[in-house]
């Protein structure tokens, strides 16, 4: 298994950068039925179904150190928040 971070998630499709490349990948059913909801940032273990077209298949997400609800991300280092001083 290879591990990577995810880097995208559209469709139910997430995109997962690891040192060999990015792949495309599906989650398991099993994070379905345990109400887990793969985010950008989760660092994960995958597994390759087709190596030459760079799929494969979500197997683990590890713990996450952080969460935000909104933009859904996981794992966050740093954060900017900005303001308007004057109201135009």
């Amino acid at each position: 298994m290879l591990e990577g971070k995810i880097i995208k998630g559209i469709s139910g499709f997430y995109y997962v950068d690891t040192y060999n490349g990015i792949y495309e990948c599906k989650a398991r059913g099993i994070f379905r039925k345990q109400k887990i909801t793969p985010l950008v940032g989760d660092r994960v273990k995958i597994s390759i179904v087709d190596e030459d077209e760079k799929k494969g298949i979500l197997e683990e997400i590890d713990s996450r150190d952080t969460e935000l609800i909104r933009p859904p991300i996981a794992n966050v280092d740093k954060a900017l928040i900005v303001f308007a001083i004057k109201k135009s």
